[in-house]
């Protein structure tokens, strides 16, 4: 598990208080309620923050960014490009 994956992980359980195992097993964020729109924008912030730019509105989709590993994946190919 990457350092990245672990802050988001920590983020994500902190401003939900949904254990980190189960945000990492959930089959979606968003798609199944566990996290609200509010809850998207400090998740969005944290992935512009590492990456140092701004996620281009194009790039907020379910397949980016309804899973941690979906979340993961994304920085990991915006950080090669």
């Amino acid at each position: 598990m990457s350092i990245f994956e672990v802050k988001l992980l920590d983020l994500i359980s902190d401003e939900s208080g949904i254990d980190p195992d189960a945000l990492k097993a959930a089959k979606g964020l968003m798609s199944t309620g566990l996290l609200d729109s509010f809850a998207l924008v400090t998740v969005i912030s944290f992935v512009e923050t590492h990456l140092g730019e701004q996620v281009p509105p194009a790039d907020l989709t379910f397949e980016n960014f309804d899973t941690i590993s979906r979340i993961c994946r994304y920085v990991e190919r915006s950080l090669v490009t």
